[in-house]
Formats: C-alpha cells, sequence, structure tokens
C-alpha cells in the first residue's frame, strides 16, 4: 500500500530523481542525438500505452466506461497525448510551455499520487495499475529535462508571458473533453456535475475544490456564479487573474534554471528595448 510518507512512496521519489539524473549523465556523455531518440522513444511509447491500457483486464470488464481514462480527462492525459507532436512540430513558445507543465504535473503526481493512495498492492488490480500509473507519469517529467538540458527543447524567457494563456486553454480542453464524455455517454454526471468543481475536477478547469474553501476571501477576484445557491466557477477562465499576475514569473524561474545566461542576457536586450521605447515615446510627447 502506497501512502504518504510511507516506505514505498519514498521509494518511488527517489527513483524518479536518480533515474532522472542517471538518464541525464548518459544523455550528456551520448550525445544530443542519443537523447532525441531516447527522449521520442520515451514519449511515443507512453502514448501508445495510454490507448493500449484498455486492454487490461480490468479495463476491459469495466468497458465502455472506462474508454473514458484514455481521453484528455486529466492535464497529464492531455500532455501525454499532445506531447509527441507537439515536441516534433510545435513552435519554440508550445514546445517551452509544454515541458513546464509536464514537470510541474507530473512532479505533481509523483508527490501525491491521489488515484493509487491506499490501495491494497496484494490485488492484482491494484497493482498492475501502478506499475502503469507510475510507468506512464516518469516520462512527463524525465523527458522534458533531457530536452533542455540537451539545448533540443527550450524555455524561453520571452515566451513567459503566453504560458497563463496556455495553461487556461490546457484547462479547457480537460473541461471539453468532459462535455464530449457526457454527450457521449460514457459519464453519468449530470450537467451540473460537468461544472461542480469537487467532480473529477483534478485538473482544477472547474475552480478550486470545496477543500480549498479556506481561500474564499479571495474569491471575488475570479469570475463565477451561482446556481441555486451553490458556487460555481467559470472554466478554466477562473483562472485568468491568478496565472496571469504569476504565470511569467514561474516561466522566468524555469528559463533561468535551464539556462541562466541566456535567460540574463534576454532579460538585459528586453531591458533596453523598454528603455528605448520610453525615451522615444518621451521625445514624441516633447515634440508634441
Amino acid at each position: 500500500m502506497i501512502e504518504i510518507g510511507n516506505l514505498p512512496y519514498v521509494l518511488l521519489v527517489l527513483l524518479l530523481i536518480f533515474g532522472t539524473a542517471f538518464l541525464m549523465v548518459l544523455c550528456r556523455k551520448k550525445g544530443p542525438r542519443f537523447a532525441y531518440i531516447l527522449c521520442f522513444s520515451l514519449l511515443w511509447v507512453n502514448f501508445a500505452l495510454h490507448f493500449l491500457k484498455q486492454l487490461n483486464p480490468y479495463y476491459l470488464a469495466d468497458a465502455p466506461y472506462s474508454w473514458r481514462t484514455s481521453t484528455g480527462e486529466n492535464l497529464c492525459a492531455v500532455t501525454i497525448m499532445l506531447s509527441p507532436f507537439i515536441y516534433l512540430f510545435g513552435p519554440r513558445f508550445l514546445k517551452g510551455y509544454t515541458a513546464l507543465i509536464s514537470i510541474i504535473s507530473g512532479t505533481l503526481v509523483y508527490l501525491y499520487p491521489s488515484t493509487i493512495l491506499g490501495e491494497p498492492l496484494y490485488e492484482m488490480e491494484n497493482l498492475l495499475e501502478a506499475i502503469r500509473f507510475y510507468f506512464c507519469h516518469f516520462p512527463l517529467v524525465t523527458v522534458p529535462i533531457l530536452l533542455l538540458d540537451a539545448k533540443i527543447v527550450k524555455i524561453d524567457v520571452r515566451d513567459a508571458w503566453t504560458f497563463s494563456f496556455l495553461f487556461m486553454a490546457h484547462m479547457g480542453t480537460v473541461f471539453l473533453n468532459e462535455v464530449c464524455l457526457k454527450l457521449a455517454g460514457l459519464t453519468e454526471a449530470t450537467w451540473l456535475d460537468i461544472l461542480s468543481r469537487d467532480y473529477r475536477n483534478g485538473a482544477l478547469a472547474n475552480g478550486p475544490g470545496s477543500t480549498l474553501d479556506v481561500l474564499r476571501p479571495l474569491y471575488f477576484l475570479l469570475p463565477h456564479f451561482y446556481i441555486d445557491g451553490v458556487l460555481y466557477f467559470v472554466p478554466a477562465i477562473w483562472a485568468a487573474v491568478p496565472l496571469l499576475v504569476f504565470g511569467p514569473f514561474i516561466g522566468l524561474g524555469f528559463s533561468s534554471i535551464f539556462d541562466y545566461r541566456d535567460t540574463k542576457a534576454r532579460l538585459r536586450e528586453m531591458k533596453a528595448r523598454f528603455n528605448i521605447f520610453l525615451k522615444e515615446r518621451k521625445a514624441s510627447t516633447a515634440y508634441r
């Protein structure tokens, strides 16, 4: 059984840390081409497992309702489904965002593996699910770190302003997935359940859950509404204020970690351009 802080929990977190460190050293020794092949192999295997897990007898027994687990039902699922294509064909800012959100969401899942906490692992169904769970989330953390370390992907400070909007779009994708599941009959949820902040709201697409109501005095900053006296947030859009305030700083922090010199140079360049803009504006005002 895995519980927060027990031996299996600690060992699995250490496996993530030392496994990532080992692969990073290996990739530095073998070169960028090796890192590229390794990373995309992990990405495509993870992509395939997201769908092939439906062949597990325990998933088959719950079909068709189990099919929803192979959709974009949370942030990690959407990332697993899209990241191979984004890293191959996406623009720089989208690659940077994908690396950033992969590291953050994958790490949080390792620190709080909610779907398998307290499940008895002596039961084969739970054991198989735990193995799949950790195997699939390992690349979410490791692959972007390897890609960033090998300079194959870059989190550019110039793109930091886009991350807030991309995260809202990410949450919006999870919400639309729930709508599609409802329309397809793969969930018994009501339409109010789809809007609820306490029903399948792992991505927080529908706002902070009721367990976070200690923050309720701040809710006036977040777009929300009431139905029959029950509080609902506007899906994805509710996060606009906190994301626009803190999102760029998170992007700046990660870009500094993986490429401090370039980030410092980019900030100087941006500062110089801003100073030129102010001087030109001041000059034009004085001319008038």
